[in-house]
């Protein structure tokens, strides 16, 4: 399942993986949040939690990622990683030549690094939303 996250700074999308997730999760959350992200004309810059309890993505699911990343190629600015898998920071190591956007991996405990990367400042403080 994919859940939106709230409370993220603005232009920031963020989204948390648990279980399993499906083309559903896709479809239904992941590509409408970013088509109206990058209607204008935006460019997407994202957070993507994959910590705890993150059990991968089933064939279709990983067919429609694919698919979403495509669509949107040319909208994509930054996605922050934020896990604690280390097959999933392998795997961004090994193909993030081709990954659309800037792709940067952190562990499960950095999700403010993350917003501070996305957002580009030297540091963010939640509380000065």
């Amino acid at each position: 399942m994919i859940t939106v996250l709230d409370g993220m700074p603005q232009g920031i999308l963020g989204f948390k993986a648990s279980g399993k997730l499906t083309k559903a999760d896709y479809t239904e959350v992941l590509q409408p949040a970013l088509a109206a992200a990058s209607a204008g004309g935006e460019k997407i810059r994202i957070l993507l939690d994959f910590s705890d309890k993150f059990e991968g993505m089933e064939v279709k699911a990983m067919f429609q990622d694919l698919k979403t990343a495509i669509q949107e190629w040319k909208a994509w600015e930054k996605i922050a990683l934020v896990t604690d898998h280390d097959w999933m920071e392998k795997g961004v190591e090994l193909f993030s030549w081709a990954m659309p956007g800037e792709v940067k991996v952190f562990d499960d405990d950095e999700t403010r690094d993350a917003l501070t990367w996305l957002v580009g400042i030297d540091s963010y403080d939640d509380d000065d939303d």
